[in-house]
């Protein structure tokens, strides 16, 4: 998610407008595989408009891990606007809905998870998480993502006596109906760091989390990732 779930495995919320939410393509599509090195594969489309892009299938549930993305082009299929990325490594493909997508890395057990608000300002969204009892944030930095304005802020969860917490930082109770799930979870010296991105009346926050440990690796990962992202 992703606080791994705990925020990759607890962040597999997603907004009760996906149970309806679907992207209308009038595109032809046609069925491939992407490659990966191992014996599981994600099946895929690949849109006649430009064949070099694959097309996310929208399965609609949560993978295991291993479903991997091989280097390439890939285009959201139900996310609106689209988000799309490029990748020159593999990464583990978690799933993709109305209002998420989620991306990741196995072996050091990180999420990169974008999730979409669809009523939110991108100031209410920043001061909600910054105000979030077992967050430890930093000064807000501006930047630009996927061509759009953006800000950006580090977060250290510091639990009282170690352990883990839920959080209600995301609108789950009401918002939030694919995925039986509690609210998200987060661990004592988990780090995130929190992108923020107003795309006209919708906000998508851009969330990079790993544990305590190789947190700064990963940045320079997804931040690869994010330099080749485009949105709408």
């Amino acid at each position: 998610m992703l606080a791994r779930f705990t925020f990759g495995v607890a962040l597999m919320l997603v907004l009760a407008a996906c149970s309806s939410s679907t992207v209308s393509e009038s595109v032809n599509t046609s069925t491939t595989q992407v490659a990966t090195t191992s014996t599981t594969q994600v099946a895929t489309t690949t849109t006649t408009l430009d064949t070099d892009v694959h097309a996310l299938d929208p399965v609609g549930r949560i993978l295991p891990f291993g479903q991997l993305l091989s280097v390439g082009d890939y285009t959201t299929t139900l996310m609106a606007p689209r988000i799309r990325f490029s990748t020159s490594e593999f990464w583990d493909f978690r799933g993709e809905f109305a209002s998420l997508l989620l991306l990741g890395q196995t072996a050091g057990q990180h999420e990169l998870n974008f999730v979409q608000f669809p009523t939110y300002s991108g100031e209410s969204v920043v001061e909600a998480i910054q105000s979030e009892a077992i967050f430890e944030a930093s000064e807000v930095v501006p930047g630009t993502t996927g061509g759009n304005d953006s800000v950006s802020f580090m977060v250290d969860v510091v639990v009282p006596g170690g352990g883990s917490a839920q959080t209600t930082i995301f609108p789950n109770n009401q918002t939030y109906s694919q995925v039986d799930l509690d609210p998200p979870t987060f661990s004592d010296g988990e780090q995130i760091r929190f992108t923020v991105v107003e795309i006209g009346d919708k906000v998508l926050v851009i969330m990079a989390t790993s544990g305590s440990s190789g947190f700064n690796d990963f940045l320079e990962k997804a931040d690869g990732l994010l330099a080749t992202v485009t949105i709408g």
